[in-house]
């Protein structure tokens, strides 16, 4: 691909309208019975250093009790194995149309979410 082709490429996406879904700020509230929902974009997906040769693991689901006077909660369970350079192990949002896909979201300056954690180191 050529540089000005990319630089082409930044300017589309720069100045793109939001995704459809996005205009009331809210990703998700897990408020719903069955696997979890996004308002917008590709959705949840599990994310581990499995795609770069590592061996954690993760799953979600959504559950009761949930933050804020809320009905659920999105729970992440998973363990992150030692012996890769950067282990990771956890849920990851797509916002766009399909897995890693960019979207503009530059009207949105910040992101909020409530977490807990059971009482055990985690990292």
């Amino acid at each position: 691909m050529s540089v000005a082709k990319q630089i082409d490429d930044q300017i589309k996406a720069k100045n793109a309208a939001p995704p459809s879904g996005s205009e009331s700020g809210w990703i998700a509230d897990f408020e719903q019975q069955g696997a979890p929902q996004s308002r917008f974009g590709a959705g949840w997906s599990v994310s581990t250093d499995q795609m770069a040769g590592g061996k954690s693991v993760a799953k979600f689901d959504v559950v009761r009790g949930g933050a804020e006077g809320s009905a659920n909660a999105l729970r992440v369970t998973g363990e992150v194995t030692q012996g890769f350079a950067y282990p990771w192990s956890g849920v990851l949002f797509s916002p766009g149309p399909t897995m890693m896909a960019p979207v503009n979201l530059s009207s949105r300056k910040a992101i909020q979410f409530w977490a807990k954690a059971m009482a055990r180191p985690i990292r």
